[in-house]
């Protein structure tokens, strides 16, 4: 028996030495130095396959067409809420004006005191709220 090597190592057994191969050092990384980093940094995308800036544009392509697809989409859908909006006020209004006239026309006194009430009521919210105020 010898010393043994860097390649292997004696064991023994029960059947006597045996020879086994020397683990693996573990694997280091190495430090980028200055210069190689440099050097990266200045290659920019000269090093990369032509297939995987197509892909980056396709990419890019593909998502400008997207968010303008969806920005055409909410603007027209904002257009539409806006109309129905507009046109559901108009027919409210056109209700309220048309409820108004039909009261005037059949119940006169009657409008004329809603009138004089609601006045009356307004009145004495503003005197309260300015004898608060000073």
């Amino acid at each position: 028996m010898g010393l043994p090597n860097r390649e292997e190592t004696y064991t023994e057994t029960l059947s006597g030495p045996t020879t086994l191969p020397a683990p693996p050092p573990p694997p280091t990384l190495m430090p980028i130095n200055p210069t190689e980093r440099n050097w990266r940094t200045r290659r920019g995308f000269g090093m990369i396959p032509g297939h995987t800036i197509d892909r980056a544009r396709d990419v890019l392509h593909t998502t400008k067409q997207s968010a303008g697809r969806l920005y055409r989409e909410a603007r027209r859908r904002a257009a539409d809420g806006y109309s129905r909006l507009s046109q559901r006020t108009g027919e409210v209004s056109r209700q309220t004006r048309d409820v108004a006239r039909y009261a005037q026309r059949k119940y006169p006194v009657r409008v004329l005191g809603i009138i004089a009430a609601s006045a009356f009521v307004v009145g004495v919210g503003i005197r309260v709220w300015r004898s608060r105020q000073s």
